[in-house]
């Protein structure tokens, strides 16, 4: 179809436009990292365990002391000073023939390659009584046995996770370098937007309900929103207000809402060329979302102008603001789950379409995708419900039961 993009091709065209944005990375404290990209491949810094230490309570031997112990003929040996934990026990050693008191995590003394739990012997008159031979090395944590110093940690490009921090910690890692968050602005428009939504609708109105949505997936897909704002349609207002933001804000990336179809306030496209901007592509194969347009602006910054409808709006910044935003991010492109779908659906060929949808487990504990109902690009009802997206290839016509299909969920995994 002339002057339409497919969706393959519009992918392609925001990655291409996305990677030649510069990548910047910044220094965060560990205890601000989670959720953030790193931007190097992180090494361990020293040894972990640091050093030799005891595993459990109990007592340091020389498991030559007691080899000869049973439970009818204990062996006994007199208890030196106690070993707690966070002592250097760099120069005390265990002399032969004696035992000490060990705490969890204290250094192990040289001579000591045992250690007895205290359950596991009995003391009298300042004795402690073994009745069983110790293996060598029991109850000893070695030095490196966890992490050598110098082995890798995690990749550049790996999302740091909340468990992600013990180990990190557990490393003596105070900072990280990580991708900064790229700054998207948002605009919404239509002089039929109400964004305060605690007031009463006038009548033909309807509230502003895709700046919210937008403001919080932009922090899910990694971004950092530095500005929200609507504006009615008045292309000279959008030019001003759209001036004014990248002068402010200097975002990475502009999204919009509204105003890229065909109608007679439909004014993004002809405001951005008054700009100077770059039009990448204006209008895609797929729904919801035909409109979509991309662009370059003369300033090097990427904008979005994502179909008003809601479902449009949602599916837009999901696929192509979210794709951008990876790339931006340092993260690999994402792959879709085949799994199979749970019930039929049809459509004409000719054009993608992301579904709205609910993955489940069946009876035998298998994933299924479940195509909603209210897939009219206008309904909001499905989003209560949905956790997926179902994109249905442009030349398929018909998902039947148990067809595999590919399935996104709704904000992307790491």
């Amino acid at each position: 179809m002339a002057g339409i993009t497919g969706f393959t091709e519009a992918m392609q065209k925001v990655a291409a436009a996305a990677s030649v944005l510069p990548r910047r990375s910044e220094d965060v404290p560990l205890r601000a990292a989670v959720g953030r990209i790193l931007a190097d491949n992180l090494l361990a810094g020293h040894n972990i365990q640091p050093f030799d230490n005891a595993a459990m309570d109990g007592y340091a031997v020389r498991a030559g002391d007691i080899l000869d112990a049973t439970s009818e003929r204990a062996v006994s040996l007199p208890i030196g000073d106690n070993l707690p934990a966070g002592m250097d026990a760099s120069g005390e050693g265990l002399s032969s023939g004696s035992c000490r008191r060990i705490m969890t995590g204290a250094p192990i003394p040289a001579g000591c390659d045992a250690i007895v739990p205290f359950e596991e012997a009995s003391e009298r008159e300042g004795r402690a009584f073994f009745t069983a031979a110790a293996r060598v090395g029991a109850h000893i944590r070695r030095a490196g046995e966890d992490f050598r110093k110098g082995m890798p940690v995690l990749g550049a490009g790996g999302r740091i996770t909340p468990s992600a921090i013990l180990p990190l910690a557990a490393l003596g890692t105070n900072k990280v370098t990580v991708y900064e968050r790229p700054k998207v602005a948002v605009i919404t428009t239509g002089l039929e937007l109400v964004d305060d939504l605690s007031c009463a609708l006038p009548k033909g109105k309807i509230y502003n309900a895709n700046a919210p949505y937008m403001e919080a997936v932009l922090p899910e897909l990694g971004a950092v929103c530095c500005r929200s704002l609507s504006v009615g349609d008045d292309a000279p207002a959008f030019c001003a207000k759209l001036s004014q933001i990248l002068e402010m804000d200097a975002p990475d990336i502009v999204v919009s809402s509204g105003a890229v179809s065909a109608g007679s306030y439909d004014f993004v496209r002809g405001a951005l060329e008054s700009l100077g901007a770059e039009v990448l592509f204006h209008k895609v194969l797929m729904r919801p979302g035909k409109p979509n347009l991309f662009a370059r602006l003369p300033n090097g910054a990427l904008y979005f102008g994502l179909p008003g409808n809601p479902a449009a709006t949602a599916v837009g910044l999901r696929f192509f603001v979210g794709q951008a935003l990876r790339i931006l991010s340092g993260l690999p492109p994402e792959a879709p789950q085949k799994m199979p779908a749970a019930n039929t659906f049809g459509k004409k060929a000719g054009f993608r379409m992301f579904l709205k949808a609910k993955v489940e487990a069946d009876s035998a504990g298998h994933s299924r995708a479940a195509i909603l109902p209210g897939q009219e690009s206008f309904m909001v009802n499905p989003f209560l419900a949905m956790n997926a997206w179902v994109s249905m290839p442009e030349e398929a016509e018909n998902i039947r039961e148990g067809d595999l299909v590919d399935v996104y969920p709704v904000l992307p995994a790491a």
